[in-house]
Order: C-alpha cells, then sequence, then structure tokens
C-alpha cells in the first residue's frame, strides 16, 4: 500500500499571494483520517470469468469528522525504491479497462468501517499472464489554516490470468564493496524479469567478524523483498545501517529468485580516507628508514 500526501501552502505578503505544492512519500498505512487493509493482495484470474476484489476503508482512530473520499482505478509501475507511478503499460495494464468499483465516492464517519468491491469481468480471449492495477483512495484537502493538505493511499492488485505464464529472470549483477572509505557495508543486485507475470525477490545479507562468530548484523529472518514487474529491471540495495566507521568483516549477500538462489561473499574493510592517508605516511616512513639504514650500513661496511 503506499500513501501520498499533497501540500499547498498559500503565504500572504502584502498584496502579493504565492502558490505552491510539494509532494511527499508517507509510508504510514494511515492518513488522512483513513485506512486501507489489506496492503495489497494477489488474484489468479480465468479468461471469461468474472470475479471479485474488496478493499476494507476504514475511519483512523484520530479521525473526529467525517471524510469525504474518492476511489479510482489506475494502471501503475514500481520504481527501485518501491514508489508508484501511474503510467500505463498496454501489455499488463489492460486489466484497467475490466474494472467496475462499487463505488466511486463516498463519505466515511467517524469509527465507520466500509467494504468495497470491484468486479472484474475477464474478456475470453485474454492471454495467460500478468496484469495489474491500483485502487487509489483520495480524501479532500483538509485546511488547517495556511496549509492544505490533500491524501491519497494506493491498494495494489497483482493479478495473474491462468495459462501458459512464463516466469524467468536474469541476475544482471551481484555486488558488495570490498573497500568502504564512507558509508555502510551494502549488497546490491540488479534483477530484470524475461516472464510475461509478476515475480518476488528475495535478498539477505550477513555481516560476521573477519574469523568467525556471532552475526553483526543479519535480515535472514526477515528478507528484503520486492516485486519485480514483467519486462522490468530493479537494482536493491540491503545496507546495514549500523556499520562501524573502521573494521574489517566477512560479509555474505545472497538474492533469491524464481527459485534460484546467487551468493556473494567478501572481506570488507572499512576505513576512512584520513587513517588511510596516515597507514600509508607510516609505511612510506619506515621503508624509507629501513632503505636508508641498508645503504648506510652498506656504507659502513665499504
Amino acid at each position: 500500500m503506499k500513501v501520498f500526501r499533497y501540500k499547498s501552502i498559500t503565504v500572504l505578503s502584502l498584496a502579493v499571494a504565492v502558490l505552491f505544492s510539494v509532494f511527499t512519500l508517507n509510508r504510514s498505512c494511515s492518513a488522512g483520517g483513513f485506512i486501507i487493509s489489506p496492503i495489497n493482495q494477489d488474484k489468479v484470474l480465468v479468461p471469461g470469468s468474472e470475479d471479485v476484489v474488496t478493499i476494507i476503508l476504514a475511519s483512523s482512530a484520530e479521525s473526529t469528522t467525517p471524510t469525504d473520499y474518492e476511489i479510482a482505478v489506475k494502471p501503475f509501475k514500481m520504481n527501485n525504491d518501491d514508489s508508484i507511478l501511474y503510467e500505463n503499460d498496454e501489455s499488463y495494464s489492460q486489466i484497467v479497462d475490466w474494472v467496475t468499483p462499487e463505488e466511486t465516492s463516498g463519505t466515511l464517519q467517524p469509527n465507520e468501517m466500509k467494504e468495497i468491491a470491484f468486479r472484474i469481468k475477464v474478456p475470453e480471449d485474454t492471454p495467460a499472464g500478468g496484469q495489474y492495477f491500483a485502487i487509489v483512495v483520495t480524501t479532500d484537502s483538509v485546511d488547517t489554516g495556511m496549509i492544505k493538505e490533500k491524501y491519497a493511499m494506493a491498494h495494489l492488485v497483482y493479478a495473474e490470468v491462468a495459462g501458459e505464464t512464463i516466469r524467468k529472470g536474469r541476475l544482471n549483477s551481484i555486488e558488495v564493496a570490498g573497500f568502504i572509505s564512507s558509508g555502510d557495508i551494502k549488497g546490491s543486485a540488479s534483477i530484470t524479469n524475461l516472464g510475461n507475470v509478476h515475480s518476488r525477490a528475495k535478498h539477505t545479507l550477513k555481516v560476521y567478524p573477519l574469523f568467525g562468530g556471532e552475526e553483526y548484523y543479519t535480515n535472514e529472518n526477515k528478507p528484503q523483498e520486492n516485486v519485480i514487474m514483467p519486462g522490468g529491471t530493479r537494482l536493491t540495495e540491503v545496507v546495514w545501517e549500523s556499520t562501524p566507521s573502521i573494521g574489517i568483516f566477512r560479509v555474505e549477500y545472497s538474492v533469491e529468485f524464481e527459485g534460484v538462489t546467487d551468493e556473494i561473499s567478501k572481506i570488507v574493510i572499512v576505513c576512512p580516507i584520513w587513517l588511510l592517508v596516515i597507514i600509508c605516511a607510516l609505511v612510506i616512513v619506515i621503508l624509507y628508514r629501513v632503505i636508508t639504514g641498508i645503504i648506510g650500513k652498506k656504507r659502513r661496511e665499504e
């Protein structure tokens, strides 16, 4: 589920009014006085049949006044950062024309909960593969003095039309940097979905002491997971945000996609540039002293 907040701020200065708007992403499941549940859902559709998708629209706990809303069905695409673009894809967004909302607007009272249905009529000649749409619920503007806010939340539907689907992909790259002068230890992977239906990739990062021992970090119990749309390519990064500024670590990074797991293991040195410069300077001084000492000794022996 994606939550968006639109802000329109009007600043009055003498006789001049300046209007501007800001678009930001909010990962909360509640916005503008309402909540959508579930976050998203998968659906298998059969050509020539009808099906139903339902969502729960509920008033949030802090809501004390009625909330007017509008509902729209839109195509979408995913960005690498999990934000969404409401863009049409001719092959995988046809479902938008098959969906009929039970209602397109309404009012949600405080402490009220509604179940809203979306009927899907699948044409008989629909080819097998993925079809995707977003249910976007938008509230009216809330005027809080000089700031006007408008909220929207998107429930994503990942549908698969039954038949001969193609599930395959390509791992373009899998990397762990061996030397880090600033920033955090991370694993990154780029994957392309070559099939005709969406797939999910799981990314796991483990960080150990150089000579074994208990893990410093792992997300094994909750791997980072993302959806890759048909024909799409996604670059994903898994970061150890508590990486110390100095250290030597053994890092393992794995990616699971369509039943295949690829792994990489690396020794990672974390060292700031200033310390590296000091170490290099000390090495040069030590080498200079050793070389001049050897030369001086030979001269004395002669």
